[in-house]
């Protein structure tokens, strides 16, 4: 692979706001570019995990926060995006209000870019709010759910 095409993918990286991406060619050649993003602190979780090429793009960035005036904590999405509650129309939600859920348990898809992106829970509760709607476009940071971690 040319210098020339990785740092065409550096920029790629850098532009999209993605924090690691994958390229597989067809002669076997591999190249990975991982972009590091900054500790938080307290109950952040800043853990990305991405890959791209027709497959699934995981993530478990959520950046959990304590909502003002209330005991429960915000799951909010690591992106820009289109809010999906359920893998495909025919099936069922990942999680609905009542649920008790384990940390790293998928709670919903947001698709980006035509890529589709598991956000996992950062920690275990009870999810106590959905604060999206199916096919919303949604903002980085935005609160997704509200969860009941007592």
């Amino acid at each position: 692979m040319k210098i020339k095409k990785i740092r065409k993918y550096i920029e790629l990286v850098e532009e999209t706001g993605i924090d690691e991406l994958e390229v597989n060619s067809l002669f076997g050649t591999r190249i990975r570019i991982v972009r590091r993003a900054p500790e938080t602190t307290g109950t952040g979780l800043m853990t990305p995990s991405t890959g791209v090429g027709g497959k699934h793009l995981e993530s478990t960035v959520t950046s959990p926060t304590k909502d003002a005036g209330s005991r429960y904590t915000e799951i909010t999405s690591p992106i820009v995006g289109t809010f999906y509650c359920k893998p495909s129309p025919d099936d069922e939600p990942y999680v609905k209000v009542g649920q008790y859920v384990e940390k790293g348990q998928v709670v919903c898809i947001i698709e980006a870019m035509k890529i589709l992106n598991e956000i996992k829970s950062p920690f275990s509760g009870t999810i106590v709010k959905v604060e999206v709607e199916e096919g919303q476009a949604i903002e980085y940071g935005q609160t997704l759910f509200l969860i009941d971690e007592g």
